[in-house]
């Protein structure tokens, strides 16, 4: 069983049309939508999950900043255990099982503030769950490698959260599976002004995933000035515990 992950900064959905028509673009190119800077509301949740007519799950703040969703289609079998959220909107946890496998997803949306420490809660949130298999996808306004990610940027930004950030990597055995497939390549996901541009978009997974990757990619911006990301997975019937699996 295949199952296509997008991960998009889609710049606030406050205004209907348009949260109607991302809604609509990813229910038909996605099974699972990560959704960063989403400027929802919790008196807005309910309503914004009956017009995606699906499981939906949020993290919001304010009208006009942040906020996580994860929403999900009903083309596949899925559990969700628990929901864990930033209290600032900045992030979206699920422990959940896909098709028997039991799974970390995490929605990210970094702060642009170089602030290491949220990526410290999020790596404390992440290991105390204790699945191996982790999946973690969205807009982290932090870079992996200053010389490939980056286009005409005159110094290195978030210094301190790109060195927690690889730290994280280290620790949690995950792998940029796009930057593992393309290791020359250079492509971004952000464009910005004076002709800058970064990928600050990407997958990170755990290593015991990369033999279920079919592909990873970066998808033509939409309604945004983000690139949505993609990561396709093929399932397998399997028996898998929290912490260890086994083919059958």
């Amino acid at each position: 069983m295949a199952v296509t992950i997008g991960a998009l900064n889609c710049r606030g959905l406050s205004e209907e049309v348009k949260r109607r028509d991302i809604f609509d673009r990813c229910n038909k190119k996605y099974d699972i939508t990560i959704l960063c800077d989403t400027h929802c509301t919790k008196e807005r949740e309910n309503k914004w999950r009956n017009e995606w007519g699906y499981q939906a799950y949020f993290c919001s703040f304010t009208g006009h900043s942040r906020g996580v969703a994860i929403l999900l289609n009903n083309k596949f079998k899925v559990t969700v255990h628990k929901e864990y959220k930033h209290k600032e909107g900045n992030y979206l946890i699920l422990d959940m099982t896909i098709h028997e496998y039991r799974i970390t997803l995490a929605g990210i949306y970094g702060p642009n503030n170089d602030n290491p420490s949220f990526f410290s809660e999020v790596q404390e949130v992440i290991s105390n769950i204790q699945n191996s298999s982790i999946i973690m996808a969205g807009d982290w306004n932090v870079v992996q490698d200053y010389e490939i990610d980056t286009l005409n940027y005159k110094t290195k930004n978030n210094v301190k959260a790109h060195t927690k950030l690889i730290e994280i990597k280290n620790s949690l055995d995950l792998v940029d599976v796009w930057r593992a497939n393309n290791p020359d390549k250079k492509r971004y996901t952000w464009r910005g002004p004076e002709h800058k541009q970064s990928r600050l978009d990407y997958f990170l997974i755990s290593t015991d995933f990369e033999s279920l990757v079919n592909k990873s990619d970066i998808d033509i911006s939409y309604r945004s000035d983000h690139s949505p990301v993609s990561l396709s997975l093929k399932f397998y019937n399997q028996e898998r515990g929290r912490g260890t699996w086994k083919f059958q």
